[in-house]
């Protein structure tokens, strides 16, 4: 078991934090032990529970480099393929769109008038062509 002990500011010459040290404790049946970990300087300012999940995360990416760096990667093509995905609706709507227009073109050139009736086939029209 991880447990918060402490956290201490270190400073430079002109009294700014430099980094911030997190004193944790580890327990389990076999082990006791006492260790720090170094941490940016802004963790000084944040809640208790808020550095002991920076501390967890640093001790995880430091043990499990490729499983942290696997996740990192899963996360980022997760972003990519939801990104994708958008970009295809979004140009889905403009094609639509654009035929559409093109449809009320169409009838416009051609002498028709434009009515509720001709706007809904000219949208049903141009949803039948992409």
């Amino acid at each position: 078991m991880l447990e918060f002990l402490n956290r201490y500011p270190v400073l430079l010459e002109d009294k700014s934090v430099k980094e911030t040290k997190a004193i944790l404790a580890f327990t389990s049946s076999t082990i006791k032990a006492n260790f720090e970990v170094t941490l940016p300087a802004e963790e000084n300012d944040k809640k208790f529970a808020e550095t002991l999940k920076t501390c967890e995360k640093l001790i995880f990416e430091q043990l499990y480099k490729d499983k942290a760096e696997a996740e990192q990667f899963e996360k980022i093509n997760d972003a990519i393929a939801k990104s994708k995905a958008q970009s295809d609706k979004a140009e889905n709507m403009i094609k639509l769109m654009s035929a559409t227009v093109n449809d009320l073109i169409k009838t416009m050139a051609d002498g028709g008038k434009l009515n509720d009736t001709t706007l809904n086939n000219a949208s049903e029209n141009s949803s039948t062509h992409i």
